[in-house]
């Protein structure tokens, strides 16, 4: 694990996960991530887990796509669907940009 000179990121590789848990708990509907590294563990709830997942598809199955960001948003309990919480992670347009240079930044300065 190293981390980025004054950014405050840490950056973790394949080689500082431990174990990666997934499952729906006893008496929950929704999946949790459970994050072992070796230095801490992590939980995340499936609200984060989809907007990753999503995040992650539209660049990865895209041919000229680079970046994305999700901002939280809070809705009215009326806009939103049934089963979904008021606030949520939502893509930004035109964000692409913003994306590649915040993460260029920080890889570049712990290269």
């Amino acid at each position: 694990m190293s981390s980025g000179e004054n950014s405050g990121v840490k950056i973790y590789k394949n080689t500082d996960v431990e174990e990666i848990v997934i499952a729906i708990p006893d008496n929950h509907v929704h999946v949790r991530l459970l994050i072992k590294f070796k230095d801490q563990s992590i939980l995340i709830n499936e609200a984060v887990i989809a907007a990753i997942v999503r995040g992650y598809l539209s660049i990865a199955l895209d041919p000229v796509r680079r970046g994305v960001v999700f901002k939280q948003v809070v809705f009215s309990k009326d806009s939103v669907k049934r089963g979904y919480d008021t606030v949520q992670l939502i893509e930004i347009p035109d964000s692409e940009k913003q994306a590649v240079e915040t993460i260029t930044s920080i890889v570049e300065k712990t290269s």
